[in-house]
């Protein structure tokens, strides 16, 4: 019976990254170039006010064949009352746009407005280079 289990979590994740990749993929042109630009939340409430998330984004140019950006955002959200929402992140970015890999480690603060519109105040802090 433990295994069914292992193999629905498969099929799950399987049926998952299809699903980005097949619609929630943005995609752009830059001249001749077909490019990907490819994201997606995973996130766990822990409780009423508490969540933890991971949040990659993968960037692929050159007809969809180089992957030259990729960032991954992960951290816990706080959400004290039903107005306010505070989260502290951790950021990592690759970047090689440029042709030179840059690589960023930041952490973030960031402190959201939730209602009927969303405002949020971000702070980020980290090493470059």
């Amino acid at each position: 019976m433990r295994r069914h289990g292992n193999r629905t979590q498969v099929v799950w994740w399987g049926v998952m990254v299809v699903a980005v990749l097949v619609s929630g993929a943005g995609v752009c042109w830059a001249r001749d170039d077909f490019q990907s630009w490819n994201t997606i939340e995973i996130s766990k409430r822990l409780g009423p006010q508490w969540e933890v998330f991971f949040l990659p984004e993968v960037r692929i140019r050159d007809d969809a064949s180089e992957l030259f950006y990729h960032e991954y955002r992960q951290g816990v959200r706080y959400k004290p009352s039903t107005h306010w929402q505070l989260g502290l992140n951790y950021l990592f970015v690759r970047n090689e746009s440029s042709g030179k890999p840059l690589e960023e480690h930041t952490g973030e603060l960031d402190l959201t407005r939730c209602g009927p519109f969303k405002a949020a105040l971000a702070s980020r802090n980290g090493s470059f280079g």
